[in-house]
């Protein structure tokens, strides 16, 4: 029998002012400096600030759509990790 564990992978938040969030959760959680990334996602130009976990791997990361308005509070996207089913 193939191994169904699914676990959590990651929690992104969707935010408006990407920096003002970067030093809220920096202070509040203690988080190191984190790695940016820039691009798009559906042809909408985005920027990530990823924090990585003292152990390895991603922790959290900030999502913000730099070119439209801020979102609705509660705007995230979890992640999920699971094996590939054939």
């Amino acid at each position: 029998m193939e191994d169904s564990t699914a676990r959590f992978g990651f929690q992104r938040l969707v935010v408006g002012d990407l920096e003002r969030q970067a030093q809220f959760y920096r202070s509040a959680l203690g988080l190191g400096t984190p790695n940016r990334l820039s691009g798009t996602i559906n042809g909408r130009p985005m920027e990530e600030m990823i924090f990585s976990a003292a152990e390895g791997g991603v922790e959290f990361v900030l999502l913000s759509f730099p070119d439209e308005p801020p979102p609705a509070p509660g705007g995230s996207l979890p992640a999920f990790f699971t094996r590939t089913s054939r």
